[in-house]
């Protein structure tokens, strides 16, 4: 009897959005946005700090929020957060060594998604073009290669200041 790999036909569906400290749109409103895309996993940066990812959270009946505590270069109201459908697990907030502004980070934590164990990071990186020196690089070599030690499914959401195909973001 053939059988199938789970990893290979579970869908998971994710989204990533900077809310500029949340004066884009109120929470609710985000919620409501949101909802025809039925998300397991969203990756907020830029928000503020309390309790506006989880009120986003109620309109999607996303019951699992985590926040950091490192706001992107000390301005106020830059956290990054995760929401889950599922439980958040093993939460945590990595500062990201690297130049441009500072502090910059990524939180993370573990999750099941339908019988499927993820690893899943927001963040919000400054762009940079020198590759060697920058946030990108960072993640890419000491963030993710422990990541994928601990973890099969590895997912990064988040605002990376660079677009697809620049230098930085090739080593991710």
């Amino acid at each position: 009897e053939p059988t199938t790999n789970p990893t290979l036909t579970t869908k998971v569906r994710v989204a990533a959005y900077n809310v500029l400290f949340g004066i884009w749109a109120e929470p609710d409103s985000v919620g409501e946005m949101l909802k025809a895309y039925d998300l397991d996993l969203i990756g907020f940066s830029e928000v503020p700090d309390g309790n506006w990812t989880a009120r986003v959270g109620q309109v999607l009946g996303m019951d699992h929020a985590y926040v950091g505590k490192i706001s992107s270069a000390h301005h106020k109201d830059k956290y990054k957060s995760i929401l889950s459908r599922t439980p958040l697990l093993r939460t945590h907030e990595i500062e990201i060594k690297g130049e441009g502004w500072s502090p910059a980070s990524l939180v993370g934590a573990k999750t099941v998604i339908r019988g499927l164990p993820i690893l899943a990071y927001s963040t919000h990186i400054p762009g940079r073009a020198l590759v060697e020196q920058s946030a990108a690089a960072f993640m890419a070599e000491s963030v993710i290669p422990q990541s994928i030690q601990t973890a099969n499914h590895v997912i990064l959401l988040g605002d990376l200041n660079n677009r697809p195909g620049d230098a930085p973001l090739i080593r991710i």
